[in-house]
């Protein structure tokens, strides 16, 4: 009761204090809880995805370059992976979580991964393991190049197809943007060397796989490369604006790591055309090879090296040194 027996209800000193201090703290709480969502929705899968590049692509180079037992040993667990691999698209496909699409994302890693090892390991390539014939140009040309790798290729597309079937209809496509990222950025790139990129030629190709390189054009930047990376980078920009609309948590993941994912593709393929090295990034996985037998890669197509030569000397006499060096286990 106040003064002169009128009645007002009057908080405790300490509970009113305490109401100050709950109203100051929301903000700050709020912002707390804002910043730890940012960090596990966007910032999180950024760095996942940036490591399991950079460590996955590492382990299958380190891999093709062991002597021919270790890497028949690596091709049976990669295969053991890749079935694996194959359960985790379907089961992903249909995880409504960001569990869900960390999973699909890993599956189509690790079943991308036995395309690429049998490839580097020379199992799976294609019929014409020749260098590019000096004279060949235009259709010839193109067709020589691609019978160099259509097994790998096939597989490829047959995989696709296969990863398709397993997850189209399903609410969780983390796995399939994943492979279709790889196989169209691989796609991308192969066009790239093709038809021209300065920098194509460098010591993360094995020596067993040295006649691949003549048929690289390295004289001039090909004039469909701004449009292949533009084109790359309107979806990736489209994968970014999905993920900051998304609600679903699985959604929210897909599009961020897939996005992601994208713009290291990207990122790979300046490297194609600027005079700079990504093999820095894997040392670890290419060490330095020891004293071989030259291997001769102007014989078939001498303009490959020439153009290369003109533009960026001092760097192709590493490369090329790096490459004439092969080790003896880098052979089939």
């Amino acid at each position: 009761m106040g003064r002169g027996g009128r009645g007002r209800f009057c908080p405790p000193l300490s509970v009113a204090r305490q109401d100050e201090r709950n109203s100051a703290d929301q903000p700050a709480s709020a912002g707390l809880v804002i910043g730890r969502d940012l960090l596990v929705q966007y910032v999180a899968p950024v760095v996942f995805v940036v490591f399991t590049w950079w460590f996955s692509t590492g382990v299958v180079l380190y891999a093709a370059r062991r002597p021919r037992g270790f890497r028949r040993g690596a091709m049976v667990v990669a295969t053991l992976i890749a079935g694996l691999a194959v359960f985790g698209l379907y089961e992903s496909a249909r995880m409504e979580s960001a569990a869900g699409a960390y999973l699909g994302y890993l599956s189509a890693i690790g079943l991308w991964a036995w395309h690429e090892l049998s490839f580097l390991t020379g199992m799976v390539t294609g019929p014409n393991r020749a260098p590019c014939p000096p004279d060949a140009s235009g259709w010839r040309r193109f067709l020589a190049a691609f019978s160099t790798i259509r097994d790998h290729e096939v597989a490829l597309a047959v995989t696709a197809v296969l990863v398709a079937g397993l997850t189209w209809t399903a609410p969780n496509h983390a796995g399939l943007w994943t492979f279709l990222i790889l196989w169209a950025m691989r796609l991308s790139a192969k066009l790239t060397v093709f038809l021209g990129a300065p920098n194509a030629i460098n010591e993360m190709t094995p020596a067993r796989l040295h006649y691949l390189t003549s048929y690289f054009r390295t004289d001039r930047t090909n004039p469909f490369f701004p449009a292949m990376v533009g084109v790359a980078m309107v979806v990736c920009g489209w994968l970014i604006a999905n993920a900051y609309a998304a609600d679903e948590p699985h959604v929210v993941a897909a599009t961020v790591l897939a996005s992601a994912f994208l713009a290291l593709a990207i990122i790979e393929h300046f490297f194609l055309v600027l005079p700079v090295s990504e093999a820095v990034l894997w040392r670890w996985a290419i060490p330095e090879r020891g004293e071989a037998a030259p291997i001769d890669l102007t014989a078939a197509n001498g303009s490959a090296w020439q153009g290369f030569e003109s533009r960026f000397s001092g760097k192709t006499s590493i490369h090329r040194r790096r490459l004439e060096a092969a080790p003896d286990h880098d052979a089939p």
